[in-house]
């Protein structure tokens, strides 16, 4: 049905008495009808055609359809199974020759609807097919035949189920053969109807939804920011229970929808739907670590039954029966997208759909700068470790190195974590750090963080001393230093703990390790926060040659040799001179036997005697020494 309004005819045309039978073109023979619909058969009449003796004239009939020509005989029926325009020859063996058109329509059931009316029922058929249209009520009424161009009828029933049957005829000179179709309608009081959903599909269409009888005309009403006046906009026919209204902007404006169940004997309308209005729902708003959500739609009012909103966030309720627009969204994310819908809820289930729409949410908040920094000097390098604030998740960060007062920007990294290798303890290099939060908020660069940079000297009594510089990179500070030391192999030989201090004296004494390493760490005073440890220095003792000054070889048993002691010496080669330079004495024993005051077998006389030594420690380190022995005769 169109959108305009149903105009009814009642026209009742009393079938015509056909003249019969139909003549051929030369007149030589008849026909009892010459068109019906595929499958009609006619009697031919041949009066000049006896089909032997005792006239002796025979009849051949061409039906035109392809068919191969038989004999006829006067009075047999002319059948025409399938469709279309034929022209039927009869050839007479006194050769003469006569035909006639006929016209083959196809068999088809003709479409129609029937609706309710109040009482009554409207038919309409809905082709073209066939000239005329007979209608059957099957209710003993007599068949009313309907022309193709105004092929609708009204009729009244009492309640029940009725059938009406319809079937299209093609007037003078055709056979009623042609296929019938029939609905079974069911007569009831015309009521009305319910709208179940209205939906914004997007910002150009909006979705209804709604129940439909069969056999009822409805008409949908649409009116633009109200709930009370409205536009016609079309006919809906059962079975159809939804329509996608196109062509509006509900982004701007809110629709609302009622259906009216129509009349279409009267062409009025019978009854009214609910009144269901659209949400026109805004584009969210990202606040400061909220999202506000604004929409409206008609007041409830009359039919118009909204109660309360139900506000959804990706997809699940967020808040259920929210009174009014806006809605305050404050447990969100910064950086997160969310999608929000508005659903406005009527009586009985009845619902209303806004679009939905969706927002990245953002904070302005700025993120607390980095607080606790730990350094551990390496070999090269040095390594920086930092603990984020929970309250704020980093995306990247940003370090920053000073030396000399001059600021150099290191690569960004997204661990809290960086190794800077060009780090040089000599720089007095320090270190700052920033983040960019998930937010895209950047924090301030935290305090410096300088490593410990540890030193040392050596003393003449190869007493050792190291100073450190203090460990100022956490908030809470230093709990305690530990100064470890190495030998040479790596192996720890010792650490501890000074307390706060930033020196220490290392007086111990050591004959097997000369070579030392030392390192100072430093503990927080919280216990999350890791330790910081200093660069490694080396320092090595000097080697030492000890030996007497005066020896008495007269075989006592008491100081009869010069011997030479070391220590950190790996290898010893010394020798022993006269005051002339003649060499008295060599040896590369250590510690061993030593020289006896004589050479070639003879005793030395009394004397001052020079030695020298070359030896090389335990550092692989070669050294010159040189002294004096006195050499006394003891009675």
């Amino acid at each position: 049905m169109g959108k305009g309004s149903l105009i009814v005819f009642f026209i009742v045309l009393s079938l015509p008495v056909f003249a019969q039978p139909f003549s051929s073109a030369n007149g030589l023979f008849t026909v009892d009808a010459k068109t019906g619909c595929a499958g009609f058969s006619t009697p031919v009449h041949l009066p000049n055609c006896g089909g032997g003796p005792p006239s002796g004239v025979f009849c051949i009939i061409d039906y035109g359809d392809g068919r191969t020509p038989v004999p006829f005989t006067d009075g047999d029926p002319a059948p025409y199974p399938t469709a279309g325009s034929f022209t039927m020859t009869i050839v007479y063996s006194t050769s003469a020759v006569d035909n006639i058109q006929m016209n083959v329509v196809a068999s088809n059931p003709p479409t129609f609807d029937a609706y309710l009316c109040a009482g009554q029922v409207s038919v309409k058929v809905t082709e073209r097919n066939y000239p005329f249209y007979q209608i059957n009520y099957n209710d003993a009424t007599a068949e009313v035949t309907v022309p193709a161009n105004a092929a609708t009828d009204i009729h009244g029933y009492g309640p029940g189920i009725h059938n009406i049957s319809v079937q299209g005829y093609n007037g003078a000179g055709s056979v009623d053969n042609c296929a019938v179709n029939t609905q079974i309608i069911n007569v009831q009081p015309l009521a009305p109807t319910t709208i179940n959903q209205v939906e914004v599909l997007n910002t150009t269409s909006v979705k209804v939804d709604f129940a439909t009888s069969p056999y009822t005309q409805y008409r949908m009403t649409i009116g633009t920011n109200m709930a009370t006046s409205f536009q016609q906009y079309k006919t809906i026919l059962p079975p159809v229970n939804s329509e996608t209204v196109s062509g509006i902007r509900p982004d701007d404006n809110y629709y609302c929808f009622q259906m009216q169940t129509f009349n279409p004997c009267t062409n009025a309308p019978a009854a009214y739907s609910n009144i269901v209005c659209s949400i026109n729902s805004d584009a969210p708003v990202a606040q400061n670590n909220q999202n506000q959500i604004t929409w409206v739609t008609a007041a409830a009012s009359g039919t118009h039954l909204l109660s309360a909103f139900d506000v959804l966030r990706d997809g699940a309720v967020l808040a259920p029966a929210w009174p009014a627009s806006p809605y305050i969204d404050a447990a969100v994310v910064c950086n997160t997208p969310y999608q929000y819908q508005i659903i406005g809820n009527y009586p009985a289930g009845v619902r209303s759909l806004s679009l939905a729409r969706s927002v990245t949410a953002v904070s302005n908040d700025p993120p607390t700068p980095i607080q606790n920094i730990s350094a551990i000097v390496t070999d090269p390098g040095v390594d920086l470790i930092w603990i984020p604030d929970a309250t704020f998740t980093a995306t990247e960060y940003q370090v920053r190195k000073s030396i000399q007062g001059n600021n150099n920007p290191l690569p960004n990294t997204t661990e809290p974590t960086l190794t800077d290798p060009d780090y040089l303890t000599a720089d007095n290099s320090c270190y700052q750090i920033s983040y960019i939060d998930q937010c895209n908020n950047t924090s301030a660069f935290s305090a410096e963080a300088c490593p410990i940079r540890l030193s040392g000297t050596l003393q003449a009594d190869n007493v050792i001393t190291i100073n450190w510089s203090p460990y100022d990179g956490w908030v809470g500070g230093v709990s305690n230093y530990m100064v470890e030391k190495y030998n040479e192999q790596g192996q720890l030989i010792s650490s501890t703990d000074v307390g706060n201090v930033t020196t220490y004296t290392d007086a111990a004494q050591d004959i097997v390790n000369q070579v030392y390493r030392y390192v100072v760490v430093a503990n927080p005073n919280d216990a999350t926060v890791s330790l910081s440890s200093s660069n490694v220095i080396e320092i090595i003792k000097e080697p030492n040659l000890f030996y007497p000054t005066a020896f008495t070889p007269n075989s006592d048993g008491l100081n009869d040799n010069f011997n030479v002691f070391g220590q950190y010496v790996a290898k010893f080669q010394m020798k022993i001179f006269n005051r002339w330079g003649e060499m008295m004495y060599s040896t590369d024993d250590l510690g061993g036997k030593g020289w006896d005051g004589t050479f070639r077998g003879n005793l030395m006389p009394e004397g001052t005697y020079v030695f020298t030594a070359q030896i090389t420690d335990l550092a692989d380190r070669t050294f010159d020494r040189s002294g004096s022995v006195l050499l006394l005769r003891k009675k």
